[in-house]
């Protein structure tokens, strides 16, 4: 009797070990791997998931967290990365040796006291960055990947992020960052809030910028597109897209009571503009310089310090459904401009 028992002891054991090793398989891949908790600044050199025990600060010349390998999840459990005005990125995203990076994602976190707050730089190929807020640094989130398209193509997300009062850069894309998707960015009281600098195919939408000097400025950027653009109670202009801001599109901007223009696009070609709103601003609400190919439909621009629109060097243009007045200048002005078309309501 007690052998049969044992024997009906150890087929219940197999079974139950087989069902937890099938349930353990089932799960989501990185569910099964246990989190190594972060308490001190460090290297990530292993992959694997990461989180903060707790709020970090460091006052050397070297980033807090530095990730150097792929497939690195790191939650800052809403904890914080404290600098003291050091010349060093509170986290920093890098290969070594001039390497590549892919599926880096840093969430959950806030970075104050840095050269920059996070930092995506070199051969970073894929990731993410969610639910950050960089405050009180010089540059608050910079993604600098150095012609990384070179290298690898792919694409970094950066999702609800947040930048405050960073002395020049909320948030900043450099060369290489094309065909990244940017979501969900607000930035107050920065130099600028959002920078974005020789790059194709980006994509920006639900930007929120106001109170910096300068709310959102763009260059020689094509292909592009930006849905949901708030600007306002900037310092100087609120959006500023120029020096080959070519084959790109605005839907849904509104620009309110910055001081200097709502919206100053130009150099560009073949530009669109559908859905936009540029109200109270200190000088014109749309000015275009220099620009041809120019369809816009459905524009507001009231009560602006001088023009409603202000344009010089436009050719080609057809702007539909305009709505004007009260604009301290006038309606409209157009020097050195050619075939350019407005149908007013």
């Amino acid at each position: 009797m007690t052998r049969r028992l044992g024997r009906v002891s150890a087929r219940r054991l197999l079974a139950a070990v087989t069902v937890a090793a099938v349930a353990l398989a089932l799960l989501p891949a990185g569910t099964a791997a246990q989190a190594t908790p972060v308490d001190s600044c460090r290297t990530i050199e292993d992959a694997g998931r990461y989180t903060l025990a707790g709020n970090l600060s460091a006052n050397a010349s070297d980033p807090c967290l530095r990730i150097t390998t792929s497939d690195v999840t790191l939650d800052g459990r809403e904890n914080a990365v404290v600098g003291s005005d050091t010349d060093a990125a509170g986290v920093l995203v890098e290969p070594t040796n001039d390497g590549t990076l892919r599926n880096v994602t840093v969430s959950n976190l806030t970075t104050t006291g840095w050269e920059a707050g996070l930092a995506y730089r070199g051969g970073v190929a894929t990731g993410a960055v969610r639910n950050v807020t960089a405050a009180d640094n010089r540059d608050g989130i910079v993604i600098d990947p150095r012609f990384r398209f070179q290298a690898a193509s792919g694409t970094i997300s950066l999702i609800d992020n947040t930048a405050v009062g960073n002395e020049r850069w909320g948030v900043t894309l450099r060369p290489g960052a094309d065909s990244d998707r940017v979501v969900g960015t607000r930035v107050r009281d920065n130099e600028i809030g959002l920078v974005v600098v020789d790059l194709r195919n980006v994509t920006l939408a639900d930007t929120h910028a106001a109170n910096n000097s300068w709310g959102v400025v763009i260059g020689d950027t094509t292909a592009t597109t930006l849905r949901n653009t708030t600007v306002r109670d900037n310092e100087r202009d609120g959006l500023q897209a120029g020096n080959g801001f070519d084959d790109s599109r605005m839907v849904d901007t509104t620009a309110r009571a910055n001081g200097g223009a709502g919206v100053r696009l130009g150099p560009a070609s073949n530009v669109t503009l559908r859905n936009a709103t540029a109200v109270d601003n200190g000088e014109s609400g749309l000015v275009v310089r220099d620009a041809s190919d120019l369809r816009a439909t459905t524009l507001t621009v009231t009560g602006n310090g001088r023009w409603g629109l202000d344009f010089d060097g436009l050719a080609d243009a057809l702007l539909v459904n305009v709505t004007a007045g009260e604009n301290a200048a006038g309606f409209y002005t157009a020097t050195d401009s050619g075939n350019v078309t407005i149908e007013s309501v």
